[in-house]
């Protein structure tokens, strides 16, 4: 047949163990290594010992207690947002900064994984809020605060009021998705 090579994976196998230099996919001539021997030290090295896979974390399922405490937390942290619009608007960039290090805003990818891993919210609204390894709405508010953050280190006034402006629309969504459970309606009141 046309095309087809000589020799195969064996010889090549056979010439790399014993050490030679594979000749076009045959073995060299040089090598003193038999095929048995070749099989037989090719396949102590594949059944070498795999090392364990890392464990882990089981998810957590959080009460509906503890979905609206965090809820609470994520109304906590858009009043705090809605709080920076006016110190942005008078260049306090290094106020708004202490906002954004604050407990409400730094604790919102926490809450936002209480929240979508709850017993209170259906399959499809968890998958609307997501996380920042599932995209959703949870993931536009990080992204939007990452780009906040960097606007104020930029000193650049007006993207840092467009990423403000999304970042709480961004929340605003989840809030939203939330006030939809009568477990959460009191604490995602705005």
């Amino acid at each position: 047949r046309r095309g087809r090579r000589r020799g195969g994976v064996l010889p090549f196998i056979t010439a790399l163990v014993a050490g030679a230099q594979p000749c076009g996919g045959l073995a060299c001539a040089q090598s003193a290594l038999t095929r048995r021997q070749a099989c037989a030290t090719f396949g102590a090295l594949c059944a070498a010992p795999v090392l364990p896979r890392p464990a882990r974390a089981e998810l957590k399922s959080y009460t509906a207690e503890e979905a609206a405490a965090a809820c609470a937390r994520i109304a906590k942290a858009r009043g705090a947002l809605k709080g920076a619009e006016r110190l942005i608007s008078s260049k306090r960039f290094d106020d708004v900064r202490a906002i954004l290090t604050s407990e409400p805003v730094t604790d919102f990818e926490t809450d936002c994984t209480v929240l979508v891993q709850s017993s209170v919210l259906t399959a499809p609204d968890k998958k609307d809020i997501g996380t920042i390894r599932r995209y959703g709405v949870g993931a536009d508010v990080l992204i939007m605060l990452g780009g906040l953050s960097e606007a104020l280190d930029n000193g650049k006034q007006q993207a840092a009021q467009e990423y403000l402006a999304k970042a709480i629309a961004s929340i605003d969504d989840v809030l939203a998705i939330a006030r939809t459970y009568n477990e959460l309606q009191k604490s995602a009141a705005v």
